[in-house]
């Protein structure tokens, strides 16, 4: 069974093995002078392979691989972004922990120092 067999529209110089994408294909720039290119193969749901069939169509991608390289970036940009909320979290909580110790409240105090501060700001805005 090939793959022209097994999937309409086919086109082996769009889709070099859809199974098994090479997700290395062109030297970047990130790449050191020892990091030697290595091909990796990947094996895709039949639904991500459609996708990136639909993303190469569209004309925004030149190929699978293009897809492919263009998804990890995103994905390590959210990690990336995910661990600086995070540091940003436990910074959060150590300032808090550091800022003394905990004292009580009592909620009508707290919600009528938040109405005279409306009422204040309303009155100003309006002045």
């Amino acid at each position: 069974m090939t793959a022209h067999s097994v999937l309409p529209g086919y086109v082996p110089e769009k889709y070099p093995s859809l199974t098994f994408i090479a997700i290395f294909g062109k030297k970047e720039e990130w790449w050191s002078v020892e990091r030697i290119p290595m091909g990796m193969n990947v094996n895709l749901t039949p639904q991500l392979e459609e996708m990136i069939r639909q993303k190469v169509d569209s004309g925004m991608y030149n190929s699978a691989s293009e897809v492919v390289r263009d998804a990890l970036r995103l994905m390590d940009e959210k990690d990336r972004l995910r661990a600086a909320k995070l540091d940003q979290l436990r910074q959060e909580i150590q300032d808090g922990l550091g800022s003394g110790p905990a004292t009580t409240w009592d909620r009508e105090e707290v919600k009528r120092k938040g109405l005279a501060k409306r009422a204040t700001k309303t009155r100003t805005a309006k002045a």
